[in-house]
């Protein structure tokens, strides 16, 4: 995602070194299961919005009660692990700055039209993902 942001993901271990972590400049997006449900689409436009009012500087605070949040959302009504939320988000936060730069998505390039224009894949065909996966799996061994 470096290419178009820098992520700084810290893990805090009490609500009250988060709360001393967080500085007043920020803007706070809290998830929670009591918040609101948003599209990537929708996302993309609130980051650009916030860029625009020059907040350089965005929070997201995951599995921990935040009073102090500008806007709570949700990834889903069912609970999930956090590191779940974690790899959830972060392919939202890479999706929203790719519709922000107007990159076809990976649906976009494999239905082989172009939902912006509706035309043919053909300026999507040198499409390539930066980020390659969030999660590892062991490498399978073999035993001899």
């Amino acid at each position: 995602m470096g290419r178009y942001c820098s992520i700084n993901y810290k893990h805090f271990k009490t609500a009250e070194s988060l709360i001393k972590a967080v500085s007043d400049k920020d803007y706070k997006i809290a998830l929670s299961l009591k918040g609101t449900t948003t599209s990537s689409e929708d996302l993309a436009e609130k980051i650009n919005h916030l860029g625009l009012k020059g907040v350089s500087d965005i929070t997201l605070i995951i599995e921990t009660p935040y009073e102090g949040s500008n806007e709570y959302l949700t990834i889903s009504n069912m609970e999930m692990d956090v590191w779940l939320k974690t790899t959830i988000i972060f392919e939202q936060i890479y999706r929203a700055y790719r519709i922000m730069n107007d990159h076809p998505s990976c649906h976009e390039a494999k239905s082989g039209y172009c939902n912006k224009c509706n035309c043919n894949s053909k300026h999507l065909e040198n499409v390539k993902p930066r980020i390659r996966e969030f999660v590892r799996l062991p490498a399978k061994t073999s035993s001899v």
